[in-house]
């Protein structure tokens, strides 16, 4: 494990990185990833990919005849808040109870390879040993996806609830909203 300063932050706090290439886990966590993917797609409907998009959308946008309130939100420390049963829950349900191809293996066979290529990881740190119980690691292959999937669930919760008039992206734990003024006729 290692730190990495954040020096766009007020004192300068460290992003902790725990590096998991050439880890027992590794191997797993990039064949997990991979099953995920499907998931993954059902949850990430509202990020962009890269900067470029969301450029040419802004663009639109200042060109188009609504005027609306802009803010911008970070999710704080998103990787080491992800409430791993929480989130190997909604990957399970996914796969096995939704529409999605079916792995061939068994549901409790996918929550015991979840639970051990993320609540099994050990590491050390200033001459100590720990093991990770919650939160996901950024240089895992299952990290950015099970990161994506808890937040993009949470969005679909959130969304159906919302009046269409809002706008949102996200980009990993970056999120724009737009929430647009129309007049009484255009609603």
């Amino acid at each position: 494990m290692y730190g990495l300063p954040k020096i766009h932050k007020e004192n300068i706090p460290m992003r902790p990185i725990l590096s998991m290439l050439g880890s027992a886990q590794h191997e797993l966590d990039k064949w997990l990833a991979d099953i995920l993917k499907l998931v993954l797609e059902i949850y990430t409907g509202f990020c962009i990919p890269d900067s470029f998009l969301f450029a040419e959308f802004i663009r639109d946008v200042n060109g188009s005849s609504n005027t609306g309130y802009l803010c911008c939100y970070d999710i704080s420390s998103l990787f080491t808040n992800v409430p791993l049963g929480e989130t190997i829950g909604i990957c399970a349900d996914s796969l096995y109870c939704g529409s999605l191809t079916k792995p061939s293996f068994p549901e409790h066979i996918f929550l015991e390879l979840m639970g051990l290529a993320t609540k099994s990881v050990e590491f050390s740190f200033d001459g100590n040993m720990y093991r990770q119980v919650d939160g996901v690691t950024m240089e895992s292959p299952l990290g950015p996806t099970l990161a994506n999937i808890f937040v993009g669930f949470q969005e679909k919760l959130l969304f159906g609830r919302f009046p269409k008039s809002v706008c949102y992206f996200r980009y990993v734990d970056d999120i724009f909203v737009m929430c647009f003024s129309f007049t009484e006729a255009e609603r």
